[in-house]
């Protein structure tokens, strides 16, 4: 591309650019653009901000801060992407305090932050750990008539689930709907499987229900978490129906849903039904990991069955 003739226009290269980045080649980016300008190719805005984001990317936001600079000084518009950006880097380094200054500098002096923005800001403060400080935020911007979408209040559902706030996680589900925000796959995914780690199966169930009640179907994080927690709880019979169900949906069983069976079965010292499993799952072309085999041979091992655990090691040396 940069050997042709015409030049291709800067558009294209920050097309390109934006392909390299997705792939997270930051450094080949960052190489591209300091090529550019002996190229021909001008700076612009876009072709900056993404510049910008290699940096932030690398944890280095005080090169990003130095790109900031050259776009005022080159007397191009801050735009929303670009603010975002480098909350974004701010929070990936750990400067909370720095990216919502930021954030309400950005408020008087530019840009109006997007929904893409406050993602980013809940995102980095749960992270971090301040999720109370993004539900407050969240409330503030309500307030000031900011629409909000399942992605921003998903993102603090998840952080209030990882603290084991799964009560304040469920209010802020129903807060969400009676707003007319509909909570998508991954909300839904993040809640029954923050009620499945405190032992509320029961009530994951009754969400389960209304998800598919709402007419957004399960996908097979939603079935892991079921028979994960199932067999963890020795109902390993019971996931093996969920297993079935998840098969009925058109959704094949992957290596965790197998491992979580097996994990189960043999708890339950059903070695031989583990064994069964095993066979179906490599009939299946899902191929066991090496937590699936440690879990057989420790199983197997612990009832004096030495035999049979050495088989199972055989069978895993055919597998690789």
């Amino acid at each position: 591309m940069i050997k042709a003739s015409p030049l291709p226009s800067s558009r294209d290269f920050n097309l390109l650019l934006g392909a390299i980045v997705r792939m997270k080649h930051y450094s080949t980016a960052i190489r591209l653009i300091e090529r550019l300008p002996s190229l021909g190719v001008e700076d612009d805005v876009v072709l900056l901000t993404i510049w910008m984001n290699c940096f932030c990317r690398l944890r280095r936001v005080d090169l990003g801060l130095s790109i900031l600079g050259r776009i005022f000084k080159l007397g191009f518009p801050i735009t929303v992407v670009t603010s975002s950006t480098l909350i974004d880097g701010l929070f990936i380094q750990g400067k909370t305090d720095q990216a919502l200054r930021f954030l309400d500098d950005m408020g008087r002096n530019g840009p109006e932050p997007d929904e893409t923005t406050y993602a980013i800001i809940a995102k980095g403060l749960c992270k971090a750990g301040n999720t109370g400080l993004a539900i407050e935020l969240l409330r503030d911007w309500e307030e000031r008539s900011c629409r909000l979408g399942s992605f921003a209040y998903g993102i603090v559902i998840d952080g209030l689930c990882k603290e084991g706030l799964i009560t304040e996680a469920l209010r802020l589900h129903g807060i969400m709907s009676k707003k007319g925000v509909k909570p998508n796959v991954v909300t839904y995914n993040t809640l029954i499987h923050g009620l499945c780690d405190v032992g509320q199966m029961e009530d994951a169930l009754i969400l389960l229900k209304e998800m598919t009640s709402g007419g957004i179907q399960p996908d097979i994080f939603t079935y892991n978490s079921l028979v994960h927690y199932l067999c963890k709880l020795g109902q390993w019979k019971d996931a093996t129906v969920w297993m079935e169900k998840m098969m009925e949906a058109g959704i094949e069983p992957d290596v965790v849903t197998y491992t979580s069976v097996i994990q189960g079965v043999c708890n339950s010292g059903q070695l031989k039904e583990s064994q069964r499993l095993l066979s179906h799952m490599v009939q299946s072309r899902v191929m066991p990991n090496v937590q699936t085999f440690n879990i057989l041979v420790d199983a197997h091992c612990k009832e004096g069955m030495l035999v049979e655990a050495e088989a199972i090691i055989n069978r895993m040396i055919q597998l690789e």
